[in-house]
């Protein structure tokens, strides 16, 4: 047996450590492994000589000392050719040719979109005779269905709730109003659950529309009873912003607004409803790619070896279950899957929605965050 491996899309901490599991669990049943260098463009693309030199066969001393290394060691990149059919042939035509009939797929939503792609085009011409993938989650944003947690999402809260600590200190030296921009693209998670680790004064989630003036008269009554500094979260994925002086809908995802990140806009409208000793306190401030970097929790090491030794035995008891359809490998603890990992296929994850923050999050951020309030009154099933 003969399975490769890719990661693909933005990199997570803790993929190194799903590889190791990979290759170490097939190590154990004698089976190879080839790493694909690259993602699916790597899967695609051949040297100037024409070989495929972006396949190498990975031994357990290859991956001896990568379980605590963020990124991944196989390189990513993003391949929009891959939405051509004749770029998938190509694909499917070189795993072929090394007899790889097992592929596992770390990464996010686009990931598996490119995976089932690949599957689908298998299936209408038929290459290879076999083909089984396998992918696991793996992005900060943790925004793929079915799965309660993605590689990486704990890592970044972690990274994150560090760089607000630290924000909050030279906040409070100045008594300055900080908006700190979180990524997670339009899922809330990472914003919801750093805004209640940090003890944010307000949470402006990519679904929620910034209403200035409530932000405003929130931050002023904070100052007026003594209150030394101001942290705001803002989602990289926020929409709306609801204009201080005009009471219009700012949609601030429109081109014009395209060299301005959502902190600064958020920013700009909030500056003109401030008083003029207050104008130049308040600070937009990016954490962007940091939040992808570091070296990965303990957390994330444990989920990201579970996940890799998951896909291997999916893979040794595939001819058991007898349908050769894609899965995603999800960790659920609800019920009879209490905390365990389980193949779902992958079709059922790409047919629902991306999903946002739970509800209870959401609640949460309504009983110890200052500010706006969310209208998701009612008590959520669990805490």
């Amino acid at each position: 047996m003969k399975i490769g491996i890719l990661t693909s899309g933005g990199d997570a901490p803790g993929m190194n450590a799903a590889i190791r599991a990979i290759v170490r669990s097939a190590n154990q049943l004698e089976w190879e492994v080839y790493g694909i260098f690259y993602g699916f463009h790597g899967l695609c693309e051949k040297d100037i000589t024409g070989s495929l030199n972006n396949f190498k066969e990975l031994h357990p001393k290859d991956v001896a000392h990568v379980l605590g290394r963020g990124g991944t060691f196989l390189k990513s990149a993003r391949y929009h050719k891959f939405q051509n059919e004749d770029t998938r042939k190509t694909a499917l035509k070189n795993l072929h040719a090394l007899d790889i009939k097992c592929l596992v797929v770390i990464g996010g939503d686009g990931s598996f979109h490119g995976s089932h792609a690949l599957y689908q085009t298998n299936m209408a011409c038929g290459i290879m005779d076999d083909l089984r993938i396998v992918c696991i989650p793996a992005t900060i944003d943790n925004d793929i269905p079915c799965t309660k947690y993605s590689i990486g999402a704990d890592t970044a809260l972690n990274t994150a709730m560090e760089c607000i600590d630290k924000i909050r200190d030279t906040a409070c030296s100045h008594k300055r109003v900080f908006l700190v921009q979180i990524m997670g693209r339009d899922c809330d998670y990472l914003p919801y659950i750093n805004g209640i680790t940090s003890g944010a004064h307000i949470v402006l989630g990519a679904h929620d529309i910034a209403d200035i003036n409530k932000i405003s008269q929130s931050i002023l009554d904070g100052f007026s009873v003594g209150k030394d500094f101001v942290i705001i979260i803002v989602a990289e994925g926020l929409q709306q912003i609801k204009s201080g002086s005009t009471g219009e809908i700012i949609n601030i995802r429109d081109e014009k607004y395209s060299q301005f990140t959502a902190s600064e806009m958020v920013r700009r409208e909030l500056v003109n409803t401030f008083p003029e000793e207050y104008k130049d306190r308040v600070r937009p401030i990016v954490l962007g790619h940091v939040q992808r970097g570091g070296e990965p929790s303990v957390f994330d090491r444990v989920l990201a070896t579970r996940f890799g030794v998951a896909a291997v035995k999916v893979f040794d008891l595939w001819d058991e279950k007898g349908d050769n359809q894609p899965v995603m490998l999800a960790f659920q603890n609800e019920g009879e899957t209490n905390d365990k990992i389980v193949p779902i296929p992958l079709q059922q994850v790409l047919d629902k929605s991306a999903s946002t923050a739970s509800r209870k999050y959401r609640f949460l951020n309504q009983l110890v965050i200052r500010g706006v309030q969310y209208t998701h009154a009612k008590w959520p099933d669990e805490l």
